[in-house]
């Protein structure tokens, strides 16, 4: 996780690195258990969320300038 952001919804938006930068709300309908000594959350996302949530790369914003 790289921050958390406030005010965006009800829930805060965990802003997490992977292939990319994912924002994950920090619902409690997702969540499955955290690790506090570990440092680990732990979360069972809709499918599908990942894609939904994913901020444009530079190919994708490209691509739809050209539509």
């Amino acid at each position: 996780m790289i921050d958390v952001q406030f005010g965006a919804g009800e829930a805060p938006l965990l802003m997490v690195e992977g292939e990319k930068e994912y924002e994950i709300p920090f619902a409690e309908a997702y969540l499955t258990g955290v690790d506090v000594a570990q440092k680990q959350i732990r979360m069972q996302l809709p499918e599908g969320m990942l894609d939904v949530n994913a901020p444009l790369t530079a190919e994708e914003k490209e691509r739809q300038k050209s539509s």
